[in-house]
Parts: C-alpha cells; sequence; structure tokens
C-alpha cells in the first residue's frame, strides 16, 4: 500500500506501477501472493483520488531500512515531497536555473536518428552536385 501510494503521488502511471509492484514482489523473500496484490491494484485504480505514504516521522522507513536522512529531510514531512524536490533539485544548475531536460533514446530511436542524417547529407551531396 505504501508504495503503490508513494509512487502514485509522484507521478507513475498505472501500468507503471503494476510493473514495479510485481517486480518488487518477485524480490521479496516471501511474495505476496498474486490475488492479494491484484486486489489491490484493482482497488487503487479505482480510487482517483491520490493518497500520499505515511510521513516521515514515522518509524516505519527506518524499521525497514529505506531511510537515510540528509539535508533536505530538515525542509520536508513526506517521502513523497523529498522525491520531488529531489527532482526539482537535480533539474538545476548549481546559478539555479533549469537544466535542459532530454529524454534517452532507445537504440532502436539512436539508429533511426542516424539512418535520418546519412540520408540529408546524400541529399544535400546530390544537391550540391546537381548545382555544379
Amino acid at each position: 500500500f505504501i508504495l503503490t501510494n508513494f509512487l502514485s503521488s509522484v507521478g507513475w502511471t498505472q501500468p507503471l506501477i503494476e510493473q514495479r509492484i510485481y517486480e518488487w514482489n518477485m524480490k521479496n523473500p516471501e511474495p505476496l501472493r498474486e490475488v492479494i496484490i491484484k486486489s489491490h491494484l484493482r482497488s487503487k485504480s479505482l480510487k482517483k483520488e491520490i493518497v500520499l505514504p505515511p510521513n516521515c516521522d514515522s518509524d516505519y522507513y527506518r524499521a525497514i531500512g529505506v531511510c537515510r536522512p540528509d539535508d533536505l529531510c530538515k525542509t520536508i514531512k513526506n517521502p513523497a515531497q523529498y522525491a520531488l524536490r529531489k527532482f526539482q533539485l537535480s533539474t538545476r544548475t548549481a546559478d539555479g536555473k533549469k537544466k535542459p531536460v532530454r529524454e534517452q533514446l532507445s537504440p532502436e530511436q539512436v539508429e533511426m536518428r542516424r539512418a535520418y542524417r546519412e540520408k540529408l547529407k546524400e541529399q544535400k551531396k546530390g544537391k550540391a552536385m546537381e548545382e555544379s
């Protein structure tokens, strides 16, 4: 419940949340039964409201070993706020300006881009030869 609330509150889509929950469950020493996960995910998808995970002052996070406080922790109350603030900080340069955000391309996209650029070069060469 906490993981799905966290992921939805920081903007993950339902399909990505489901994928991550199943990956997480496979890593557990005693995985949850699939019917439990499906039931929770179904009820979560039916509710349109975003529910934040428990606040940081809960002993839960320290008990499971996922809380490692840093300076940013002093300014926030909830792990979702921490993740969003950390992301915002990572998208800024040292002088506070926004870094350009560029998506990583898949290998197929890289190959398509390379082929397209080569085709443009060939077209330019062809036009240059026609003109001369």
